[in-house]
């Protein structure tokens, strides 16, 4: 699998971990890292499937959505960081177009940047 087969990757971490686990359309990530956020500051333990396809459930610090720039062949970043320590009302939320300073695929953003 490529990264161009799933574009997107939620990056969870925690103390002493940091798991990715990756998505074919933005939606799904979005999705995913909305839930993963929601059972977080619920402060439960919060069970996810990471990219090699283990699944475990851990206490989560911090979500972080990327996606893949085909054009500069680099993961960037496609939303502002949710922190659990330091919450923001901007996390989750897509970083503008402009803020790169680099070329991005007509599809970045997908469908939709409402989410």
């Amino acid at each position: 699998m490529s990264n161009t087969d799933k574009p997107y990757e939620v990056l969870i971490t925690g103390a002493g971990f940091s798991q990715p686990a990756r998505f074919a359309t933005v939606e799904e990530a979005y999705a995913e890292a909305h839930r993963v956020r929601k059972d977080a500051e619920a402060g439960e333990r919060v069970t996810f499937t990471n990219l090699i396809g283990q699944t475990g459930a851990h206490l989560v610090l911090g979500i972080r959505i990327n996606g893949w720039n085909p054009i500069t062949n680099t993961w960037l970043t496609h939303a502002d960081l949710w922190s659990a320590r330091k919450p923001s009302p901007d996390a989750l939320t897509p970083i503008p177009a402009d803020w790169h300073g680099v070329p991005l695929p007509d599809d970045w953003y997908g469908k939709s940047t409402a989410v």
